[in-house]
C-alpha cells in the first residue's frame, strides 16, 4: 500500500495553507487523496480492538442517551453489535501495524513531533461520539463509505454536558455541513466544535483521523518541574523565594503585598531563563516521551558493529520501530537525538544522520557507509540493540 499524495484544492498550496488555515479555521479538501481506500477492513479492526495493549472504545447512542465503553473487547462484544448507532475506535493504529505509517506521510510537511497518532473509527449508519471539541488539529480522512460531518465555525466558548461519560458540547449550532466520501479530508484545527455521523451505505463506514500532539501550559510545567526537581545538573535554575531587606510594614498583618508577588514574578522568570541547550533537552524529551505500554523492547541478542555492517551487505536494511517517537535538535556545535523520552548527545558530523532518522521509516545506508564512519555504525548498533530500529528484508 502507498498512500497517494495530497491534493490541495484548487488555487491552493501547503504554503497557503499554513499561512491562512493551519491553527486558524476549518477547511474541506475534496478527493484531496483521490483514490485512497482502507486498508483495513472493519473485521480487522475489531479484531485489533480485541488485543491487550491496544487503546479502544465502543460509543453507542439510543433516545439521546450515550454511552461509552473501554477496550479490549471480547469478539463476542462486538459480534452482537446492532446494525446502527455505534462506533469502534481505535488508538496509535500506525504503531500496531507499521504498513499504516504510510498513511501519514502525505500530512509530513508538520513537524513530526507534533504528530500523535493514527486513530482508526468504524461505524454503522447513525453511529458517532457525539458533538464535541478537540484540544488539537486533526485531518479527518473518509476511507471507506460516508460521514456527515457539521461543525461551527465559529470561535466561542463550549460547556460541557454534565453527567455524561462523553466530553460532549452542551450547545451545539453548526453552521457548516459537509458529506465526505472516500477521499475526502476535513481539516479542523483546535476548539472546533464538529459532529459526524456515519451515513446509510452499502458498507460500514470508515474514518481516519491524524491527529497533532498539542500539551497544555499546565502539562508542560508540571513535566519542567519534575524534570527540574529529577535533574539539578540539567542547566536549569531553580531558585528560591527570598525578600532580603523586607520592611516592617511589608511584613505586618500577613499581607502578601506588591513586592512579593514582584518577587514571585522574578523567580518564575529566573527558573524559565534557560539557554537554548537546556531548554531543546527537556522540550524533546518531552514531545517524544511515548504511552508506557507503546514502547519498544531491546533485542535480546546484542549484535556488534561489524555484525550490523555483515547484515547490511547482506541485503537487511534498518527501519524505524512503529512505536518509537522521534526528533532532533542541531546548536552550533552539537546535536541531540530524542528517542521514545531520551536523549542521546551527538558529534556534528552525524547531524545528516539524525535527520535522515528522525523523517525517513527506512534508512539508506549500506555497510561502505558505515565502515567509512565508526561514530554512524556505533549509534545505528545502539538503536538496532534498542529495538527502536528493526531490520528487514528489502
Amino acid at each position: 500500500m502507498i498512500a497517494p499524495s495530497l491534493v490541495w484544492p484548487a488555487g491552493l498550496n501547503v504554503q497557503d495553507f499554513l499561512a491562512d488555515t493551519w491553527q486558524q479555521r476549518p477547511m474541506r479538501m475534496p478527493a484531496a487523496l483521490a483514490g485512497f481506500r482502507s486498508p483495513l477492513s472493519p473485521d480487522e479492526l475489531a479484531g485489533l480492538a480485541c488485543d491487550e495493549g491496544v487503546e479502544s472504545r465502543l460509543v453507542k447512542h439510543k433516545d439521546g442517551t450515550w454511552s461509552l465503553r473501554n477496550g479490549p473487547f471480547e469478539e463476542s462484544d462486538l459480534e452482537q453489535l446492532e446494525t446502527s448507532d455505534w462506533s469502534l475506535l481505535v488508538q496509535d493504529v500506525e504503531k500496531h501495524l507499521p504498513e499504516l505509517a504510510q498513511i501519514l506521510d502525505p500530512f509530513r510537511f508538520l513537524p513530526s513531533w507534533r504528530m500523535d497518532d493514527l486513530m482508526i473509527s468504524c461505524a454503522a449508519p447513525g453511529g458517532s461520539v457525539g458533538p464535541h471539541v478537540d484540544a488539537y488539529d486533526v485531518f479527518l480522512i473518509q476511507a471507506q463509505g460516508r460521514r456527515r460531518w457539521q461543525w461551527d465555525s465559529k470561535t466561542r466558548a463550549h460547556h460541557n454536558r454534565e453527567n455524561s461519560e462523553l466530553s460532549l458540547v452542551e450547545t451545539f449550532t453548526p453552521d457548516e455541513e459537509w458529506i465526505t466520501g472516500p477521499g475526502d479530508v476535513l481539516y479542523l484545527p483546535p476548539g472546533v466544535a464538529h459532529f459526524g455521523v456515519a451515513m446509510p451505505d452499502d458498507e460500514l463506514c470508515m474514518t481516519y483521523s491524524i491527529g497533532f500532539r498539542a500539551p497544555s501550559c499546565s502539562e508542560i510545567l508540571q513535566d519542567l518541574a519534575l524534570r527540574m526537581a529529577e535533574s539539578p545538573e540539567s542547566g536549569f535554575a531553580n531558585p528560591r523565594y527570598a525578600d532580603p531587606g523586607i520592611s516592617l510594614d511589608e511584613a505586618a498583618d500577613g499581607v502578601i503585598s506588591p513586592a512579593a508577588l514582584a518577587r514571585v514574578r522574578n523567580m518564575l522568570g529566573q527558573a524559565l531563563s534557560m539557554d537554548d541547550h537546556a531548554l531543546a533537552g527537556w522540550f524533546g524529551s518531552m514531545v517524544t516521551e511515548p504511552k508506557a505500554w507503546l514502547q519498544p523492547l531491546p533485542n535480546e541478542e546484542s549484535i556488534t558493529p561489524s555484525q550490523l555492517i555483515a547484515l547490511l551487505e547482506k541485503g537487511l536494511v534498518p527501519r524505524r520501530h512503529g512505536m518509537a517517537l522521534w526528533a532532533h535538535w542541531q546548536g552550533d556545535d552539537q546535536v541531540v537525538l530524542f528517542i521514545d523520552g531520551r536523549s542521546i548527545h551527538l558529534d556534528p558530523e552525524l547531524a545528516p544522520l539524525a535527520r535522515d532518522l528522525c523523517s525517513q521509516r527506512e534508512l539508506n545506508l549500506d555497510g561502505l557507509t558505515l565502515r567509512n564512519s565508526p561514530k554512524a555504525a556505533k549509534l545505528v548498533t545502539d538503536l538496532v540493540n534498542a529495538g527502536e530500529l528493526e531490520l528487514d528484508n528489502e
